[in-house]
């Protein structure tokens, strides 16, 4: 994963830049890739088996909850 951390801050989540599953940890200024947990399959709240990141909320959130 390409994600440069220079200029970021260190206390906040940033959304991975291809999977939305996924979101970006700056730490020292090193990238960390985070998976959101798996969630129960359902077409519309979780269609892949996991959550998806937030970036507004900044957390992992069901797809339809997802801005």
């Amino acid at each position: 994963m390409a994600f440069d951390c220079t200029g970021l801050r260190e206390d906040q989540n940033y959304p991975h830049p291809t999977d939305p599953h996924k979101y970006v940890q700056c730490r020292g200024g090193t990238a960390f890739e985070v998976q959101c947990p798996k969630c129960n399959f359902d077409a519309v709240s979780c269609p892949d088996g996991f959550l998806s990141f937030d970036q507004i909320t900044n957390k992992c959130l069901f797809d339809n909850e997802v801005e």
